[in-house]
């Protein structure tokens, strides 16, 4: 008898996920992430609807994954879509962060960019960190406001 764990795993190894965020009016909402729906092809059809509570509480941010082929996990994807970038997440502080922002982070915590550093990421829960067009590290306190089923 096979056991649960030793079961086969059908995930496709040929794709790769990639953590995306749009940021949106709230009044365009539904025409953005029908838009998304159109240019991407969206995993567990599901797009987390975040709000902005303390920079801008006009708009909120979307998340999501999106499934790519793994010869194309490096190219950007999200030209199409308008205030879109790549993110990356710390699942136990619900910390999402560009690459940027990691770096902006390492440099406050340590006075300079380390390429080992350790991030305190209890300092950054329920967010988003993104830099400014100054590169500037920006803190978006973050909480859900839905998750939409496309």
């Amino acid at each position: 008898m096979i056991e649960q764990d030793e079961m086969y795993d059908e995930r496709n190894f040929d794709t790769k996920t990639i953590l995306l965020c749009t940021i949106v009016r709230k009044s365009d909402l539904f025409r953005r992430i029908s838009l998304i729906k159109k240019a991407f092809k969206i995993d567990r059809n599901r797009i987390f609807v975040l709000n902005d509570d303390n920079v801008d509480p006009t708009r909120f941010i979307l998340t999501y994954n999106i499934v790519v082929p793994v010869e194309e996990q490096n190219q950007p994807h999200y030209d199409s879509i308008s205030n879109t970038f790549r993110i990356n997440r710390n699942k136990e502080y619900n910390s999402l962060y560009t690459v940027s922002a990691l770096n902006e982070v390492i440099k406050e915590e340590y006075g300079e960019y380390q390429k080992n550093a350790v991030v305190d990421w209890s300092k950054y829960p329920n967010c988003l960190l993104i830099t400014d067009r100054t590169n500037e590290l920006v803190n978006v306190q973050t909480s859900i406001n839905s998750i939409q089923i496309i």
